[in-house]
């Protein structure tokens, strides 16, 4: 069974595999992106302590790593758990 989280998941993955070149932090708006989310829903999880942001030089950036523990979380949520990997 397919539920929406899954697909969103898979989507996620996805578009992350997809990068031409690896990218070690991405900004707010292209974390969203990657989730086909709003870059407001980046914002909130954010401010609620839901990802690990690096901040400097006025600039707020996600780790690629914190890319790949809210996938792997989304899994967990589905019911399944998953094991994530890009290959490049």
């Amino acid at each position: 069974m397919n539920t929406p989280a899954l697909a969103k998941q898979e989507a996620a993955v996805e578009r992350l595999a997809s990068l031409e070149t690896p990218r070690a932090a991405y900004s707010l708006a292209e974390f969203a992106r990657l989730f086909g989310r709003t870059p407001t829903w980046a914002h909130r999880l954010h401010y609620a302590g839901k990802v690990k942001v690096i901040t400097g030089l006025g600039r707020k950036l996600i780790p690629h790593s914190e890319v790949e523990r809210v996938i792997g979380e989304a899994g967990l949520i589905a019911g399944k758990s998953v094991t994530v990997e890009v290959v490049r």
